[in-house]
C-alpha cells in the first residue's frame, strides 16, 4: 500500500509540473481522457494536466498558418478607417491619410505565438442507483499571446505610401489605441473556465455471441455555467475562457462494443446548444476590414452556431493486468455565429461579414495509454487509484489555433 501511495504522489506532482507551457486547452467534458468506473465506486476524482511541444494554426482555406493569420493572412489598415462619418475622429484620421488601396499600402502581416503556461481540468463524478451518475468540471487556464510583430508591406513608391507610413502604418499599434481603444501588442489572463454539470445514464448489454460480447450505451445531459472570463473586447484574439458568458445545454450519446476479451471499439456524438447573449462587441463598419483590426465596439446579441463533437476509438484491454492502449480520431466543430446590432447606427448585414463568425472545425489523433491499479488494491482497500499519460496530435483544422500536445490523467476511485 505503501508504494502505491507514493506513486500516486509522484504522479500528482508530475501531472501539476507538466501543465506548465501547454499549448492546447483540455476540454472540460473530453469523453476520451476521463477514467472508467469501477464497478462498485460511489464516487471518482481526477484531474488533467497537459504540456505542448509544438504550436501551430490553421486558416480558412485549411493551410498552416501562424496563430495570428487563422482569419486573414493580411491585415488592412487603411480600410479599418472606413465607415465612419468625417467629422469623427477616425474619419480625420482617414482625410489626413488621404491613400487609395493598392494591395499594399497599409497592408500588415501579423505574427505572433500563444503560450498556456496552465491548462488543467478537474473533474468529480458521484454514482447513483439506476446507472445514474452526475459529474461536474471545472477547468482552469493561464494562457498569454507574445512576440507580437506587425510586417507593414507598404512599398515606399508614392507619397501615398509616405502618408500612410507617417500617419498610420509606423505607428500601428498607438494609432489603433488611440482611435479605438485596441490592444495589438500582446496579453497575459489567466482564470477559471466555464464550469459544467452532466448527468450520465450507462449501462451494460451483455451479448451471448462468439464475437461480440457486451454494449455497453451511455447518454449525457448536461449544461454549461459561464464562470469562466470572458472576450476581452479591447485585445486581439483575447479569446473566452469558456463559452463567452453564456449558457449551453449539452447532449450526448455514446456505444462501447467489446470485441473478444482485450479488445473494445467505440463510437461517441457530443453536440452543444448555446443560448444568445447581447455583449458590447467589436464589429465591422465595412465589408472590406480584417478582423484583427475592428475599431468600432456596439451592443450586439450573438446567436452562437451549435457545437458538434464525433469521437471515434480502438482500445486493447486486459493486457499485462491493467494496462490498456487506445488510438482514437475526434473531429471538432464550432458552427457559424450571427450577430444582430441592437441600435440602427451600423449594419447588421455588414457586421455579420467578419470571418470570425465563421466557425472553425479541428481534427485530432489521440494516443492513450492507461493504467488502472484495482486489482493490485488489497479487498478492503477504499479508494483504487488510476493513471493515463496521452499524446494529442491535430492534423487538420479551418480558423482554428492548435497545438501538439502531451499530458497525464490522474484518477481515484473510491
Amino acid at each position: 500500500m505503501f508504494n502505491i501511495r507514493r506513486l500516486v504522489y509522484l504522479l500528482c506532482c508530475f501531472m501539476f509540473a507538466t501543465s506548465l507551457y501547454s499549448m492546447n486547452l483540455v476540454r472540460p467534458y473530453q469523453i476520451l481522457l476521463r477514467p472508467p468506473k469501477q464497478a462498485d465506486s460511489w464516487l471518482q476524482l481526477y484531474g488533467i494536466g497537459q504540456f505542448g511541444f509544438g504550436d501551430n494554426a490553421f486558416g480558412i482555406d485549411g493551410n498552416e498558418v501562424n496563430p495570428l493569420q487563422i482569419y486573414q493572412c493580411e491585415q488592412n489598415a487603411l480600410t479599418m478607417l472606413n465607415g465612419f462619418d468625417s467629422s469623427t475622429k477616425i474619419g480625420q484620421k482617414r482625410i489626413r491619410v488621404d491613400a487609395d488601396d493598392d494591395c499594399f499600402r497599409g497592408q500588415l502581416t501579423p505574427c505572433g505565438s500563444f503560450d498556456v503556461d496552465t491548462a488543467l481540468r478537474f473533474g468529480a463524478r458521484f454514482f447513483f442507483d439506476y446507472h445514474l451518475s452526475l459529474a461536474l468540471y471545472l477547468p482552469y487556464y493561464k494562457m498569454k499571446l507574445k512576440d507580437v510583430y506587425w510586417q507593414d508591406l507598404t512599398q515606399n513608391v508614392a507619397i501615398q505610401d509616405a502618408r500612410t507610413q507617417c500617419y498610420l502604418t509606423n505607428c500601428l499599434a498607438e494609432n489603433v489605441c488611440d482611435l479605438g481603444g485596441l490592444d495589438i501588442t500582446g496579453w497575459e489572463r489567466g482564470g477559471v473556465g466555464d464550469t459544467t454539470i452532466s448527468l450520465e445514464w450507462i449501462n451494460d448489454y451483455p451479448q451471448q455471441k462468439e464475437l461480440l460480447h457486451n454494449v455497453t450505451i451511455n447518454g449525457r445531459l448536461g449544461m454549461t455555467v459561464p464562470t469562466g472570463l470572458k472576450t476581452d473586447e479591447d485585445k486581439i484574439l483575447a479569446f473566452p475562457f469558456g463559452n463567452d458568458g453564456t449558457i449551453g445545454v449539452v447532449f450526448a450519446i455514446g456505444l462501447d462494443l467489446y470485441l473478444g476479451n482485450y479488445v473494445k471499439a467505440g463510437l461517441d456524438v457530443q453536440l452543444m446548444h448555446l443560448f444568445g447573449n447581447n455583449r458590447c462587441r467589436r464589429i465591422k463598419t465595412d465589408v472590406r476590414q480584417t478582423d484583427l483590426l475592428l475599431l468600432q465596439k456596439a451592443d450586439a446579441f450573438k446567436d452562437f452556431g451549435l457545437t458538434q463533437q464525433f469521437s471515434f476509438y480502438f482500445e486493447v484491454y486486459n493486457c499485462l493486468g491493467g494496462l490498456s492502449a487506445e488510438v482514437a480520431y475526434q473531429f471538432y466543430k464550432r458552427g457559424q455565429d450571427i450577430l444582430s446590432i441592437s441600435s440602427n447606427e451600423f449594419s447588421t448585414d455588414i457586421a455579420n461579414t467578419a470571418i470570425s463568425l465563421r466557425g472553425f472545425t479541428t481534427h485530432d489523433a489521440f494516443f492513450i495509454l492507461n493504467y488502472d491499479f484495482a486489482q493490485h488494491m488489497d479487498e478492503c482497500s477504499r479508494w483504487s487509484p488510476y493513471v493515463s499519460a496521452f499524446v494529442d496530435i491535430p492534423f487538420n483544422g479551418k480558423r482554428s489555433i492548435v497545438a501538439k500536445t502531451a499530458g497525464v490523467v490522474l484518477g481515484l476511485n473510491f
